[in-house]
């Protein structure tokens, strides 16, 4: 791969960033960005906004857009399934059933009302849990059923299970509960606190370097069980590590983003489509940045749409990633990754 390709997507990142930093209730201009990130500013009341707000906002954007696309990949080596993600194989489902649990039965604890960063920690914690029930289930069905059409059917039947209970809650639940519940489902880089950032910032790039270190080991499995087992590879502790990793990309964003629509399935396949390789080493880094330009700029577009209003992430990212995912589906180029 030419190195342009990171580098001009490096340059889109940077440019969207600065778009997305001065867009907002409260215009912010290039040169005042500049004069702040410089300590020259002058208005205390942007200085406010753009390292309490906006700065956070942009790096929950960045890390949910790379770390989604990266799971997306992930998940789509490790079933050899071109329709597989996070989201598709009911992850999103899971974390979203931890988090109904949490807000809508537990969150009347006296403990969880008066101290912000302990709801925080245990939203993320019940996503972990519920997004590690259906990757694990999913790992295990992967190795009795045959077809990879069959894992995506499970994963759409669990998901529907674990919506009709998520319903149950929510005509049981009051009204501010539910109220809350709803619009994190929205999906959103603007409810990320400081503290959750920093979280999120320690598990999103321990999950991406793992990633990474395994490039050479999905090269090979990519090829099939035979071929891996004869190139001394374990595929045991190889699915594990690369559950794991899926898992603690798609748990944590979910839980503290919301559940964010289809960037990690359709990214995979643009970046593919882009650089014209399945080497994983390669496509790491144009998926990451492909990723995260994705989501600033759908971060964008959803505080710029509408005046005060702003749009919910999941429509934008539905928007842009729909047609992508049609494509695959309609492609021949599916049959690359065997029978769905």
């Amino acid at each position: 791969m030419n190195k342009r390709y990171p580098i001009f997507l490096s340059s889109i990142l940077l440019f969207i960033s600065f778009i997305n930093l001065s867009i907002g209730s409260q215009e912010i201009g290039f040169k005042e960005i500049l004069e702040i990130l410089q300590n020259k500013n002058t208005n205390p009341t942007w200085g406010v906004i753009f390292w309490e707000y906006r700065i956070p906002k942009l790096i929950a954007a960045i890390l949910a857009g790379a770390g989604l696309a990266c799971s997306g990949l992930l998940m789509q080596t490790l079933f050899r399934n071109p329709l597989a993600g996070p989201y598709v194989l009911g992850i999103s489902s899971g974390a979203s059933f931890g988090v109904a649990l949490f807000v809508l039965a537990g969150s009347s604890l006296a403990a969880f009302a008066m101290y912000p960063l302990l709801y925080a920690l245990g939203v993320g914690f019940a996503a972990l849990i519920g997004s590690f029930f259906i990757l694990f289930a999913m790992y295990w069905s992967s190795k009795k059923l045959h077809s990879g059409f069959s894992v995506l059917i499970l994963g759409l039947i669990l998901g529907q299970i674990l919506g009709a209970l998520q319903s149950g809650l929510s005509f049981i639940a009051s009204p501010g509960a539910l109220k809350e519940f709803v619009l994190w489902g929205m999906g959103s880089f603007s409810q990320v606190s400081v503290p959750s950032l920093f979280f999120m910032v320690v598990v999103v790039l321990f999950s991406l370097w793992r990633v990474y270190t395994l490039h050479h080991k999905l090269d090979i499995y990519l090829l099939g069980d035979l071929y891996a087992k004869s190139m001394g590879l374990d595929l045991r502790k190889f699915r594990t590590a690369t559950i794991l990793a899926t898992g603690l990309l798609s748990g944590v964003i979910t839980a503290f983003c919301g559940p964010i629509a289809f960037i990690g399935l359709a990214v995979p396949h643009v970046s593919r489509f882009l650089i014209k390789t399945h080497e994983h080493k390669q496509l790491f880094w144009v998926v990451l940045l492909l990723g995260a330009i994705i989501a600033v700029l759908s971060d964008t577009i959803s505080h710029a749409g509408l005046g005060n209003q702003v749009i919910p992430i999941n429509i934008l990212t539905s928007i842009l990633g729909g047609p992508v995912v049609l494509w695959v589906i309609l492609s021949k180029n599916t049959k690359r990754y065997g029978e769905i």
